[in-house]
């Protein structure tokens, strides 16, 4: 008996350290060291925001982070800035089966030490926001099934600066 759970012990702690390993979040290792939010010029309305953001790898290894193809998502606070969450959208599914994007889809670019991606986002702001605080949240399962950056960061306040069109 006193094998059997010293074996059981060791086991459940190799397990534990695996799904640890697994889940590690990388959010120190990538700044947001950039961000412009103005009218889109390929817009139709004023409300037409182009939002160009950089990431910056700061950590000692590569990373892979995604450029194109994000989703986002409007957090609401009473105490601060709305948030703008740029993120990857769920999978959908047919049937219960779900369905598997290309990774090629989301423009993945990979940062050695030091360097910086753009990701360019176009959003349509209805509620005529004055300021956000952008947030670029790769914590979805996408990014653990690509192996990709996974992580949250977030941004300063910044100021929508718009224009007449």
């Amino acid at each position: 008996m006193k094998y059997f759970f010293a074996i059981f012990s060791i086991s459940f702690l190799l397990i534990a350290s695996l799904v640890t390993a697994e889940q590690t979040d990388t959010s120190n290792s990538l700044e947001i060291v950039k961000v412009v939010v103005i009218t889109s010029q390929k817009g139709v309305s004023k409300d037409d925001l182009r939002i160009l953001f950089y990431v910056k790898n700061i950590s000692d290894s590569a990373l892979v982070v995604l450029t194109k193809n994000l989703q986002h998502e409007l957090v609401l606070y009473t105490d601060r800035p709305i948030e703008l969450s740029l993120n990857l959208s769920s999978a959908k599914t047919i049937d219960g089966a779900k369905i598997i994007p290309s990774l090629y889809d989301f423009s993945p670019v990979t940062l050695k030490q030091g360097e910086i991606a753009e990701i360019e986002y176009f959003f349509n702001d209805k509620k005529n926001l004055k300021e956000i605080i952008l947030a670029y949240d790769m914590l979805n399962e996408w990014s653990t099934r690509f192996n990709t950056w996974r992580g949250r960061v977030k941004s300063k306040t910044i100021k929508i600066i718009k224009f007449e069109k």
